[in-house]
């Protein structure tokens, strides 16, 4: 047995905090049975890949919180002058938080290491260490206040995707002011849907435009959660009708199984603890989003656990299947000070389209987008760009990118923002004039015009997208993202996120009917009056 005094030096001057908490602490397992705290492949990957300002989206019940917890409570402890502050979600959980803070405490006070700092409980809410100057901090996302420290050199946000919609700017925001570049952030949560701010958080973490890091577990990383064959739940006298579809060594797979088998390679006992958590979810109520919970609090890819509670207006099985598909950008395409993401370049005697979903200059986005039609009349997604310009750098963009793609086709959305486009782009030699949609009369007006209401234009550009979406090759995370923000609320489609990448796509769709005449295209709206 080593020294444990010797031993606790040793591991202060080493840098792997693994080692400290793994030889020096212990922890209550699922089964209340203190055990040494070995880290399973979850924790040690957060060990390894932390950079200091991280967000994680992590599935249910793996010892995340309890990995962060004690790493953060070493530093704090063995680090004089340290403040550490901790927000959960509700008043609940910042006390059973602090308890585990407390027992971690304990652990190490029970080893008798000699000058080991004592622990002052100032407040139910705060743990001093007056000897070295440190303090813990718990607070709740319900709160005002995220600690009284004037620097905050750990930061942990726990469950942030269940915070109160205006806990970012109210404590987030401040608390964050106050954590120096040397100190660290960690934000973490199980997902909750796409209306918060956490998903948007870790979509721009994961697209690179933040100074966090992203980082997704799916929760087959976690080597709890199999079921034997013959698991008690399975074998045992009494056990429903479709638990013997479960005795099967080789299950029978269906898609969703056969893609997490084959690119994944799950094993048959990781399959059957997924069927078995689905039906426990189904037999709380037999339909749809209960049962979508279970890709929530066991996410299987960074996408599709972030679908929130409410019917999709496009199918939900084919924009899993077409996130499973998606991937970076491999091509850039420079466009005066900024740049198109490019998946298909362009190839000699295509036909492209250039669609336009114009925004208010710096104050909404405006999203442009190349397509591409094959024989079958299916749409190949091109290339994406978007961004917070001016009317004459999108026209200006638009002409480079369309130059690019064979002289393609632009079109634009012409009422509101986008009237400010015809003057800039209607000397570009390849324009797209619409029809009036009643009397199929050629137009000499620019661009494709979004009208609302049950006979609107509106209606119709959704109903193409939910046609030709199943048709559509596409590898863009970002526009699919879009899409799973369309929403049924009763029988009526709406956006609760951002859709300006879909609705470049749409009008793209809709106006890619276009024919040649001597002034440039001439399309029709193909609404059928």
């Amino acid at each position: 047995m080593p020294d444990i005094e010797q031993l606790f030096r040793e591991l202060l001057t080493d840098k792997n905090r693994r080692r400290f908490i793994e030889e020096l602490l212990v922890i209550e397992d699922k089964q209340r049975q203190r055990i040494p705290f070995t880290l399973n492949p979850i924790q040690q990957d957060v060990q390894a890949t932390q950079t200091g300002r991280d967000i994680w989206v992590k599935p249910a019940q793996v010892g995340f919180s309890s990995e962060r917890f004690a790493d953060k409570y070493v530093a704090t402890v063995t680090t004089p002058g340290t403040n550490t502050v901790l927000i959960a979600y509700e008043e609940f959980i910042t006390q059973r938080l602090l308890d585990k803070m407390q027992f971690y405490h304990n652990v190490l006070m029970g080893l008798e290491i000699p000058g080991f700092p004592k622990m002052y409980h100032s407040s139910s809410y705060e743990k001093t260490f007056p000897s070295i100057h440190s303090s813990i901090y718990i607070s709740s996302a319900r709160s005002y206040v995220a600690g009284r420290a004037e620097t905050i050199h750990h930061l942990l946000g726990d469950e942030v995707a269940f915070w109160e919609p205006d806990a970012t700017a109210r404590i987030l925001a401040p608390a964050l002011d106050r954590v120096p570049l040397t100190g660290t952030a960690d934000l973490f949560s199980t997902p909750n849907g796409e209306d918060n701010d956490f998903c948007d958080m870790f979509r721009k973490a994961k697209s690179g435009e933040s100074v966090f890091t992203a980082h997704f577990y799916p929760w087959f990383m976690h080597p709890e959660y199999t079921m034997s064959v013959n698991h008690p739940r399975i074998v045992t006298p009494g056990s429903p009708r479709w638990v013997a579809d479960l005795k099967q060594y080789d299950l029978k797979l269906d898609s969703d199984e056969d893609n997490l088998f084959r690119n994944y390679h799950l094993t048959m006992d990781q399959i059957r603890w997924r069927r078995y958590k689905i039906r426990e979810k189904e037999s709380l109520r037999g339909t749809g989003e209960i049962v979508r919970l279970f890709q929530q609090e066991y996410p299987e890819d960074d996408e599709s656990c972030f679908l929130a509670a409410g019917d999709m207006y496009y199918n939900p099985d084919i924009m899993n299947e077409k996130v499973r598909g998606c991937y970076p950008a491999p091509y850039r395409k420079d466009l005066l000070q900024n740049s198109a993401d490019v998946w298909f370049l362009p190839e000699d005697g295509r036909w492209y389209m250039l669609s336009i979903d114009p925004g208010q200059a710096k104050v909404t986005r405006t999203a442009m987008v190349v397509q591409a039609f094959d024989e079958e009349d299916n749409s190949i997604y091109c290339a994406r760009a978007a961004g917070l310009w001016e009317p004459e750098l999108t026209a200006a963009m638009a002409r480079e990118l369309g130059r690019y793609y064979n002289d393609a086709v632009i079109t634009w959305e012409a009422n509101s923002h986008g009237l400010a486009l015809a003057p800039l782009l209607k000397d570009y030699p390849n324009v797209y004039y619409r029809r009036d949609v009643i009397s199929g009369v050629e137009s000499k007006e620019l661009g494709w015009y979004t009208s609302g209401g049950a006979r609107g234009t509106k209606e119709y550009m959704l109903a193409t997208m939910r046609r030709m979406l199943p048709r559509m090759t596409v590898h863009d995370i970002q526009f699919l993202g879009e899409c799973k923000n369309l929403r049924l609320i009763g029988d009526k489609a709406v956006s609760v996120g951002m859709d300006d990448i879909h609705d470049a796509t749409c009008i793209g769709l809709v106006c890619r009917d276009s024919r040649p005449i001597y002034r440039g295209f001439v399309g029709s709206s193909g609404f059928d009056w």
